[in-house]
């Protein structure tokens, strides 16, 4: 098995261009995570998940399942290269792109927004409906004759009065 320097140095400048593309899509994922703070842990998660594929697939491919260490000083490096030169200016890009489609998002998600508001009148009504239900339902019976209770005296107010009329 013979050293080639060339394709070497051709996995070294590949793997310094994945460097850039983790760059490119951790700045992409920046612009996301300043608008939406909740979506940092998710995002990073994404992140890390990505780009560890993404080595673990370059490595496959382009050593054979060798991992060495130019391949990661190549990746180290094209990151650095991106966050120092490509970041800062790229910035007000990712912002107009981001505003782009979050207008988009809110535009598509109009009909679900409207029919959220319809539902929810729907399940108000429902609510206030079923919350009288039992008032109109009930029959209210006035003037028949009530059964007693034991010791044949009702109870309540007329006991009350009974004793004390008793007292006196």
């Amino acid at each position: 098995m013979a050293i080639h320097v060339t394709e070497q140095l051709r996995t070294f400048l590949l793997s310094i261009l994945l460097g850039l593309g983790a760059g490119v899509l951790y700045d992409l994922l920046r612009a996301v995570r300043l608008r939406h703070p909740r979506l940092t842990a998710p995002l990073d998660l994404l992140y890390c998940q990505a780009v560890g594929l993404a080595v673990f697939l370059f490595v496959l491919r382009q050593s054979d399942g060798q991992l060495r260490g130019f391949i990661l000083l190549g990746g180290l490096g094209g990151g650095v290269l991106f966050f120092s030169l490509l970041s800062r200016p790229l910035r007000p890009v990712w912002d107009f792109w981001m505003d782009r489609w979050m207008e988009l998002f809110q535009f598509l998600s109009l009909p679900g927004r409207f029919c959220a508001a319809v539902c929810k009148k729907f399940a108000f009504q429902a609510k206030t409906l079923f919350y009288f239900l039992r008032k109109y339902a009930t029959i209210h019976i006035e003037g028949v004759w009530k059964p007693l209770r034991k010791g044949g005296m009702s109870h309540g107010k007329a006991r009350q009065t009974r004793k004390k009329e008793k007292i006196r």
